[in-house]
């Protein structure tokens, strides 16, 4: 199945929404009073209020920050700037910049012993690795946080990187490990009362349901989450739900109310920056498009999502894109097209490891090789498919029987009391169901017609003998 929602922008010890409610015109006039430390302390607190919103301002305050640090020579408040300078360039999309900055705070956390800003950095770096699509490294960055944060008994750390490694394999496809982590943070959350870090492992578990082709479980989650994060106006969030949601109803055949939930969640991401979720939305919007046949919109779409996704670096989304193109190429019947796009996607999803986007390669390049008549590599490519299938309805079965956490039982609804803008009922997947029975029939088809070639010819052979 195909998908463009995932998206966990989940940065370890800041959120951008901690500061909206900050008087930054008063701070504005406290730092004109203040002098040395405290008035790097001020810039901070500023940079923080800006780097989601105006990363431009933000930047000009953490700059100061730091030559200021310099200037007094303090050197966690010099760390503190260069982490808050990474931050600003991850939400710019450079990250390249971010982990170099990332890198000179931790050098300086090091040297002062500053366990729990070592572990922030670890945190952030495996944020950048994982939207870079490389999981080994993101993974190898959350486990030595992981580690930091339990020996400073740190439950908040620990809830937190223990839903980054829960997303890290949920885009590797490893569904069963994925809602493990984020049981074990849920564990930590319920804990440490956090109610919008445990909206962040219902979106994800959401998320992994969807994989599973378990969609009324994953709307409870999802409309669990939506809930929480409209009560504390986290807009990012409320629009990363929007657009979940909108995913589903596109598989249900809704197309009218997907285009208008990603039409409600580009809104929110337009006035974020967010590129990525910007990419992602545009992508989905493409979805529709071709769905309604509107070709000329359809490729605009997918091309401007591409572009930004290969700007920002995804290598999981520019595949999922290709997957996207080669698809719109087959439906016009332009097989070969359609081919050359899914074996560039196939590259891509081999090189990072994700076995959703190999698994739908696999499967779109039997389909196309069988409309081709190339019946050998129609079959080479449903072994494929049938393989990972096999290994991905494992995880499903183990995920059934893990007992994931009841989130309204958990959180008393009571504390939720303004409700979320869209009523998501719960639905069944039917469609997904025959469009595998179509599949699975196509593969047989192909392999019974295989056959009769081969006796035809066989039969031939012996007549002219």
């Amino acid at each position: 199945m195909k998908k463009k929602y995932i998206i966990f922008i989940f940065l370890f010890i800041f959120s951008s929404n901690l500061f909206s409610q900050v008087n930054t015109d008063s701070l504005k006039l406290l730092l004109t009073k203040s002098t040395d430390s405290k008035k790097v302390e001020l810039l901070h607190t500023l940079t923080k209020a800006y780097w989601s919103s105006e990363p431009e301002t933000a930047m000009n305050y953490a700059v100061e920050a730091l030559k200021l640090s310099f200037v007094i020579k303090n050197e966690i408040l010099i760390a503190i700037s260069y982490k808050n300078i990474g931050i600003i360039f991850y939400f710019k999309g450079n990250n390249e910049k971010a982990v170099e900055n990332y890198n000179k705070a931790m050098e300086l956390f090091k040297k002062i012993n500053d366990k729990k800003g070592i572990s922030g950095c670890l945190n952030n770096m495996g944020i950048v690795y994982k939207d870079l699509s490389e999981y080994s490294k993101a993974i190898d960055c959350y486990e030595k946080s992981l580690e930091i944060d339990k020996s400073l008994k740190d439950d908040e750390g620990v809830a937190s990187t223990l839903s980054n490694l829960g997303e890290v394999y949920q885009l590797k496809g490893e569904y069963s490990k994925a809602v493990d982590y984020y049981n074990q943070s849920v564990y930590y959350e319920n804990k440490t009362g956090d109610l919008e870090g445990a909206a962040e492992s219902m979106l994800n578990i959401g998320v992994a349901y969807v994989e599973i082709n378990n969609f009324n479980k994953a709307l409870v989650y999802y409309n669990q989450a939506l809930k929480i994060f409209t009560k504390v106006n986290n807009t990012n969030r409320i629009s990363m739900c929007l657009t979940n949601i909108g995913w589903v109803y596109f598989n249900l055949g809704a197309l009218d109310k997907a285009m208008l939930l990603y039409n409600k969640s580009l809104e929110l991401k337009l006035k974020l920056n967010d590129k990525q979720g910007i990419a992602m939305v545009w992508s989905n919007m493409a979805r529709v498009y071709e769905e309604k046949e509107q070709w000329e919109k359809a490729m605009d779409y997918y091309f401007k999502a591409i572009q930004l996704q290969l700007e920002l670096g995804n290598k999981r989304l520019v595949a999922e894109s290709l997957i996207d193109q080669g698809n719109l190429h087959l439906r016009k019947g332009d097989v070969e097209k359609a081919i050359s796009f899914y074996l560039n996607s196939l590259e891509i999803a081999s090189e990072i490891s994700a076995r959703q986007q190999k698994y739908q390669a696999y499967m779109m390049l039997s389909e196309a090789y069988g409309k081709n008549k190339d019946y050998e590599n129609a079959y080479f490519y449903s072994r494929k498919y049938i393989d990972l299938r096999d290994s991905i309805e494992e995880d499903a079965r183990m995920i059934s029987k893990q007992n994931t956490t009841p989130f309204d039982t958990v959180y008393n609804d009571s504390v939720l009391t303004k409700q979320s803008p869209v009523n998501c009922n719960p639905i069944n997947s039917n469609e997904i169901t025959l469009r595998k029975e179509y599949f699975y029939l196509l593969i047989l088809l192909l392999l019974i017609e295989t056959v009769i070639i081969f006796v035809f010819l066989r039969k031939k052979r012996n007549l002219k003998n």
